[in-house]
Order: C-alpha cells, then structure tokens, then sequence
C-alpha cells in the first residue's frame, strides 16, 4: 500500500509543479524548491539539510569515469542553480554552490563553487 501511495503522490505532485522527485530519493530537512518547474531527482539520490534547487535542475544516474553506475549524494546546504545537471555516482560536498546550466559528474569539494557548461571551479 505504502508503494502505491507513494506513486499517487508523486503523479499528483508532477500535475501540480511540473517536477518529477522519485518516491525513492532521501531528501533531508527544510529542503527547499523556490521554483520547482521542470526539477527531476531520480531515485537513489541522497539530498542533504538545507538544500537549495531551482528550476530545471536534473539529479540522476548515470555511469562515472570509473564504469560503474550511480547517483549523486549532495552535502548539507549546497545551492544548486537553475538548469543544472548532476549525474553519476559524485559527492557534492556541505555548503558547494553550483551554478546555473551547470554540468557536473565528478567530485565537488565542501565550499566550492562551480560555474560554466563545462564546469570549471571558480576560485574566490
């Protein structure tokens, strides 16, 4: 019963905002969606507190550089801007900033900002 709800809920959420968040994804605390048009977090993905995503932001999984198949695991208040993809097995560290149409499937450290199409860190 517990799966069929869950799927209800995330059929009904979808009508409503126009995202997609898999019924499977652990989102932690006061996780926050100002804008959640076009949002998709697959399933398996593991969001931290206090999180920020805007619109259009793509969590999910794919392949990483090694071959194997996984899905991001974002820190504690990392803020992720709109359009940004996330994906593959990566560690997003507390506090990182990712920044608009963003593509990133590599490690970000705790604190750093990354910014670009092809996503290059920004230092500060």
């Amino acid at each position: 019963m517990g799966r069929f709800f869950a799927s209800v809920l995330k059929y009904f959420n979808g009508l409503l905002t126009g995202s997609d968040v898999a019924p499977a994804a652990v989102i932690g605390q006061r996780f926050f969606m100002p804008h959640p048009q076009g949002v998709v977090i697959g399933p398996r993905v593991v969001i931290g507190a206090d999180c920020v995503v805007m619109q259009g932001v793509t969590l999910g999984e794919a392949k990483g550089k090694d071959g194997r198949l996984g899905n991001p695991h974002i820190g504690d208040g990392v803020f992720i801007g709109p359009g940004a993809v996330i994906v593959g097995p990566v560690d997003v560290g507390d506090g990182a900033r990712i920044g608009a149409n963003t593509y990133i499937a590599w490690d970000v450290s705790a604190g750093d900002t990354w910014v670009g199409a092809s996503a290059r860190k920004l230092e500060i």
